[in-house]
């Protein structure tokens, strides 16, 4: 009998703390209050909007940067290309410059040579 007991004993208790066990779970766990949940809901919302008009905030001037940066790389491209168009006339003007004068000194030579036998 005395080990009846024991065994019993053993339950009533492991039953007594699970009771406390689950009443402090249900005290921890238990919904809130309305206006406690309406407050938080404010808070969080509120923190929600910060962060957000935050992002917001951060995105733009990281897309000024870039529209800046942007711009700046396509003033250099520009210049780069007028520089090399500018380049491009003036050798295409020296080239026909010597074209023009090697023409004229290959008409001139076939000048002199068809009026030489004729003297």
């Amino acid at each position: 009998m005395n080990e009846q007991n024991n065994g019993s004993g053993g339950v009533i208790l492991g039953f007594l703390a699970g009771v406390v066990v689950g009443g402090v779970i249900a005290y921890v766990t238990a919904p809130r209050s309305g206006e406690e949940s309406r407050e938080q809901i404010r808070a969080r919302t509120s923190a929600l909007q910060d962060n957000a008009e935050q992002t917001a905030q951060e995105a733009l001037e990281s897309m000024k940067r870039a529209t800046k940066d942007m711009n700046t790389v396509t003033e250099e491209f520009r210049n780069q290309s007028e520089n090399a168009l500018n380049e491009s006339k003036e050798r295409w003007a020296k080239a026909a410059d010597e074209i023009k004068r090697t023409a004229i000194e290959a008409i001139e030579e076939t000048k002199s040579a068809v009026q030489e036998p004729l003297k």
